[in-house]
């Protein structure tokens, strides 16, 4: 049998081969000038035509199918870069919800990202050495949030899915700063939070959350070294930042659950309702403040 390139004689590699065919690229000899001409850099045994076509007249879905059928035919390397030119086409959209599909983890950081960049707004400034009654007034709002949030939580369903939560309450550690740096208290504002798993983890996920911005702070504080420059400075609360990342496994527990949409709703709501509560006890202190000061 002749090769369809050079048109010599000989041997198919394969008895798989149907002809025309063509030699390997080591042995045949094109017919104009009779140089050697590889098919790739990588030396891969030559494809006969027809096996070609009939390789990419196939529609996307069967190529790998064709391939497979057709693999004692092409050489390993020839076989990895042909796969990897094909392209693999994406499902088409089903038209269902795409709120349903999002994570929870990440609808309660997307929903609720303007109203944590609010209440962050209120402490601009904290970590700087001008910042002490900054970080005063921030030490007196998680006081009043955390007396009014925590008790709520560990009595609600919250305590039998997460049973440590009595456990990881900082109120104490917010009392001992307060005493510590002669602050005083403020009275917690009013705040309803029905008592169900949904709008306690919504809670939850903000007062675990705070942790990563507390250890921030707290590291910043150090860097600083502001506990050489603020006399009397406590900072209790802010090292239980420290501890070992809880949050990040709890939000893998929460993202096991199963929730209807309404119940999603119901604990992206609660997040945004507690930062929002944050934030009008943030206002108070200032308020008050202000008074004191006038």
């Amino acid at each position: 049998m002749r090769c369809e390139r050079c048109g010599s004689a000989g041997v198919r590699p394969h008895p798989s081969h149907p002809a025309p065919w063509r030699h390997e690229p080591s042995i045949c000899r094109l017919r104009r000038g009779g140089s050697r001409r590889p098919l790739d850099n990588a030396g891969a045994t030559h494809v006969p035509a027809k096996m070609r076509q009939g390789l990419f007249s196939e529609a996307p879905g069967r190529q790998i199918e064709a391939l497979q059928m057709q693999a004692e035919a092409l050489s390993p390397t020839y076989l990895v870069k042909l796969t990897r030119s094909m392209t693999v086409t994406a499902p088409r959209s089903t038209g269902a919800d795409p709120t349903l599909a999002t994570s929870l983890r990440h609808r309660l950081r997307d929903e609720t990202r303007p109203a944590h960049e609010a209440l962050d707004g209120c402490f601009v400034g904290m970590d700087d050495p001008a910042g002490r009654a900054t970080y005063e007034r921030f030490l007196v709002m998680n006081h009043a949030c955390h007396w009014r949030l925590e008790p709520m939580l560990e009595q609600s369903e919250l305590a039998t899915f997460l049973p440590e939560i009595a456990a990881r309450a900082r109120r104490g550690a917010l009392s001992e700063d307060l005493a510590a740096m002669r602050l005083t208290p403020l009275e917690p504002l009013a705040f309803a939070l029905p008592p169900d798993l949904p709008h306690a983890i919504g809670a939850a996920y903000v007062l675990e959350g705070s942790r990563l911005g507390g250890r921030f702070i707290h590291r910043r504080f150090k860097q600083l070294r502001l506990s050489e420059v603020w006399t009397g400075l406590s900072q209790r609360f802010l090292a239980l930042g420290e501890e070992p990342d809880f949050f990040r496994a709890f939000m893998t527990r929460i993202d096991s659950l199963t929730m209807s949409p309404t119940q999603s709703n119901a604990c992206v709501e609660a997040a945004a309702s507690v930062f929002g509560y944050f934030t009008r006890t943030a206002d108070a202190v200032r308020a008050r403040d202000e008074g004191v000061a006038t």
